[in-house]
């Protein structure tokens, strides 16, 4: 599912196109809900504003526009397609919303598994939200901080979107491979110097696929059609039954908190 890369990806590409804050001219809806009800009527009530900005909160989208502000959550199989209004569009079998602006950019909204939710920004959705990964407050003495009467494995702490937010499954694996974490390990039993090297790793692990353009393991895209490329550079995350690229041992699959979670055991103590 959409991670916070790729929906950081999605917010720049957006950003670019929206950058001139063209005027809101059409919505249409080809379905009532996805995840939740659509407030259609509400959306629609935007028609005729300029859109001021496109920010990230966690891994929500918020359109911004002047009275009110519209919430997205790409959910597991979600993305936002950009195409140009002067050519014909042909709705196709997931798209689910179409946002027209006057700038002549065609935002559709597609979701194969409809997981996804497109609402207004209700205080509620965010205000139980942890830090974000890629902020300063994010550090070493956080993390150890945070974990020392934790009963719960590592991997799970870090997913929690209470305590910080976004890091998800894939890069959560990736970043504690390359810190030789297993991922059961309990979050307390971790040193401050080790708290320190997973946050430094998660933040260069973040980074790394959004310059990459997140990872399209699913049904992710950019707003051109396009996957990512970061994929390509998972070192066990999918990788079931393969070869680790650091000693040859093979990668493992565990199912922690209720997700696939993978990882060398080898390499990760």
């Amino acid at each position: 599912m959409p991670e916070l890369p790729e929906v950081e990806t999605t917010k720049r590409q957006l950003s670019k196109l929206l950058a001139d804050q063209p005027k809101l001219v059409a919505a249409e809806f080809f379905r009532k809900d996805l995840r939740e009800p659509i407030p259609i009527k509400q959306i629609k009530n935007l028609i005729g504003q300029n859109i001021l900005q496109i920010r990230r909160r966690a891994k929500y989208l918020i359109f911004e526009f002047p009275k009110v502000n519209l919430l997205s959550h790409l959910g597991m199989t979600g993305s936002w397609q950009a195409h140009d209004t002067s050519v014909a569009y042909v709705t196709a079998k997931h798209d689910h919303v179409v946002l027209k602006f006057s700038s002549g950019v065609r935002l559709v909204y597609a979701d194969p598994r409809r997981f996804g939710y497109l609402g207004l920004a209700e205080e509620k959705k965010l205000s139980n939200l942890g830090i974000e990964p890629l902020g300063a407050d994010f550090d070493g003495n956080y993390l150890w901080a945070g974990t020392r009467e934790s009963s719960s494995s590592i991997k799970a702490w870090i997913m929690d979107q209470s305590r910080v937010v976004g890091v998800g499954n894939i890069y959560a694996s990736e970043a504690l491979f390359r810190c030789g974490i297993r991922p059961s390990k309990r979050a307390s039993s971790l040193s401050l110097a080790k708290c320190q090297t997973l946050v430094e790793q998660i933040k260069l692990i973040l980074e790394e696929a959004i310059a990459f353009g997140g990872s399209s393991v699913s049904d992710f895209r950019h707003t051109d059609g396009h996957g990512g490329n970061f994929q390509s550079r998972h070192l066990v995350y999918d990788r079931e039954g393969e070869v680790c690229r650091q000693c040859s041992a093979k990668i493992r699959r565990v199912v922690i908190a209720g997700r696939s979670t993978f990882y060398c055991p080898r390499c990760q103590s």
